[in-house]
């Protein structure tokens, strides 16, 4: 059984802790279930057309994204079932599950996202679940993040969920080091997929700190 510790990477996250998980690294790798586990308030029912109508008063933008198919083998990756993937300029990779109709992340460069969230490193071994945080999670967009996340959050909006696949040189931070280290101390350089459903955009500097959640084993 692979015991994961909780750390915060301060290098990269000048404003906040986020929390990543060590992992083993080893062929004994626990795996997950890759239908689950899922968010309780997301669903397995994959849309064709992330198409949806934008409340009074919001605004849109065009990204110049389109669909393409993956280079890894997308059925076997952790957590909710996706099956339209887009390519980020960066190469990182994500898929609308479900539409959201709020407001749309537009300008990163001064803003913080609330998201519920599960994170698997790509061969299943879990690094943060939803059901382990405490509670939705705040975190800051642009500079203070990674590429792959800036990348794959862009253009969501508020009820939407995604799963996003984020390769290990998207995930690195201003010290050149990825989010998730093996015990061994070595880095993890697997792919890091995550589930993520936006709750709320707030336009503010600076994101509370989080308290760190409990360590699983």
């Amino acid at each position: 059984m692979t015991t994961r510790s909780f750390t915060k990477s301060a290098a990269l996250f000048t404003s906040f802790m986020l929390v990543v998980g060590m992992v083993g690294c080893k062929d004994s790798k626990p795996k997950v279930d890759p239908e689950g586990p899922q968010n309780p308030e997301s669903s397995n029912q994959e849309v064709d057309s992330a198409k949806a109508t934008p409340e009074a008063g919001t605004t849109t933008t065009t990204l110049e994204l389109t669909a393409a198919t993956p280079d890894f083998d997308a059925a076997v990756l952790p957590g909710i079932t996706a099956r339209t993937w887009t390519n980020t300029p960066g190469g990182s990779w994500y898929a609308t599950v479900m539409p959201g109709q709020g407001n749309e992340m537009v300008d990163e460069t001064n803003s913080t996202v609330t998201v519920s969230m599960s994170m698997w490193t790509e061969d299943g071994t879990p690094v943060l679940l939803t059901e382990e945080a405490q509670g939705d999670m705040v975190l800051p967009m642009g500079e203070d993040m990674f590429a792959g996340w800036n990348e794959t959050i862009r253009g969501m909006r508020v009820g939407e969920t995604r799963k996003i696949a984020v390769p290990w040189n998207q995930s690195l931070g201003e010290d050149g080091h990825g989010l998730v280290w093996c015990e061994d101390g070595s880095e993890n350089q697997q792919m890091l997929v995550g589930d993520i459903r936006l709750i709320a955009i707030d336009e503010v500097t600076e994101a509370p700190n989080m308290p760190l959640a409990s360590a699983g084993s």
